[in-house]
């Protein structure tokens, strides 16, 4: 199936994989960074992984997503299997 030229940017965001800056982080939890980086260094918020350049870091749209969701609903969130594995920067 060819997409139409109003299908193509919707259907090329839904496939790409999304990640967040620290600028977005702060905006979705409105946390500061320095809290940001103590609930992540406690368990309690997703883990920076992937880096870009020496200087920026980005965190997977999809955990901090189920990080606002469980937050919203008053629940505790849980690092999915693995996650806390990976090494942080």
């Amino acid at each position: 199936m060819i997409d139409t030229a109003a299908e193509a940017p919707a259907r090329a965001a839904q496939d790409a994989p999304y990640f967040y800056t620290i600028q977005d982080v702060i905006r979705l939890s409105t946390f500061s960074q320095s809290t940001i980086y103590e609930k992540e260094a406690a368990g309690k918020f997703p883990r920076r992984c992937f880096p870009f350049g020496d200087r920026s870091v980005r965190w997977l749209k999809a955990e901090i997503d189920e990080w606002v969701r469980c937050a919203a609903e008053g629940r505790p969130w849980r690092p999915a299997p693995g996650q806390d594995r990976r090494a942080r920067r």
